[in-house]
């Protein structure tokens, strides 16, 4: 994502955020952005590194939202106490009407 999303704070149309690695590129970039409406995608969420992150995105302030979904893509880390941590960090506002959550494994195989 641009860095600086987060200056968009009347943003109503957005289809899909990816959390970034780099400053202005995470998480925290939605905290304002409370005027977001219908579907919405928040993917990479293996790049937020604790909960107290995960909190800055403010998803429960997000009302117009009407469709969740959080994407996460494991590389094999064994991070799942972390991962619980931050998806409960991650509750949307109670009006909700779907929520899909998704972990995509990913695997490499050497071929020879």
């Amino acid at each position: 994502m641009p860095t600086g999303m987060g200056n968009l704070s009347k943003l109503q149309t957005l289809k899909a955020f990816i959390v970034g690695k780099n400053d202005g590129c995470g998480i925290g970039e939605l905290k304002n952005m409370n005027d977001i409406t219908g579907s919405f995608c928040i993917s990479r969420l293996e790049n937020v590194t604790n909960a107290e992150e995960a909190k800055q995105a403010a998803l429960a302030d997000k009302q117009r939202i009407d469709k969740l979904e959080l994407r996460w893509h494991d590389h094999g880390n064994d991070n799942s106490q972390d991962t619980a941590e931050i998806l409960e960090c991650l509750q949307p506002h109670f009006h909700l009407k779907e929520l899909e959550i998704i972990s995509l494994v990913v695997r490499s195989f050497l071929v020879g």
